[in-house]
């Protein structure tokens, strides 16, 4: 049987990350100074949530 708490935080865990993706991204819409460092260690976050939610459900 799937864990559906794993299920849950991991989509809790997407949800959050885009909203922080959102947040750096609106940050830096007009600056020409854009933090890479950190978007891609949100985008690795993203990545390893999603890759746990599709171990979690195939």
């Amino acid at each position: 049987m799937k864990d559906l708490f794993v299920i849950t935080g991991s989509i809790e865990d997407l949800k959050d990350y885009a909203l922080k993706l959102d947040r750096e991204l609106m940050k830096s819409a007009g600056d020409s100074d854009v933090d890479f460092d950190e978007l891609e260690g949100i985008a690795e976050d993203m990545q390893q949530s999603l890759e746990q939610l599709l171990d979690e459900l195939i």
